[in-house]
């Protein structure tokens, strides 16, 4: 019965170590955060609702009210950061992800 509770308790032990990392490191990588700001190339004024995707992660997000997104990926890692709105051109560049670095993208609007 003793080897049974202690066998569990490692168990839930290990298991807690595990999800407490969170899925932030890997075994050569830490993550970090790429994130950016969307803005008007003529006005300067940050866009809402932005689509922002990478495409090598295949993962998206829209730009909130300040016209920020964010993505948690590998530190150090290079990426295409690629942002599509209405009434104006997609764009593509590329950057790569490091602590406190911040991405801008100018959209240019069809109507100019």
């Amino acid at each position: 019965m003793k080897l049974k509770i202690l066998t569990t308790l490692l168990m839930l032990s290990i298991a807690v170590l595990v999800l407490a990392d969170g899925g932030k490191t890997t075994k050569n990588n830490v993550a970090t955060t790429l994130s950016g700001v969307v803005i008007d190339s003529q006005s300067g004024e940050v866009l809402t609702g932005v689509k922002v995707h990478i495409p090598e992660l295949n993962m998206d997000a829209y730009t909130d009210f300040d016209g920020k997104f964010e993505f948690s990926v590998k530190n150090g890692e290079n990426y295409t950061i690629e942002a599509s709105y209405v009434s104006y051109q997609d764009k593509s560049l590329s950057a790569e992800a490091a602590p406190k670095s911040k991405v801008k993208v100018k959209l240019e609007s069809i109507n100019n």
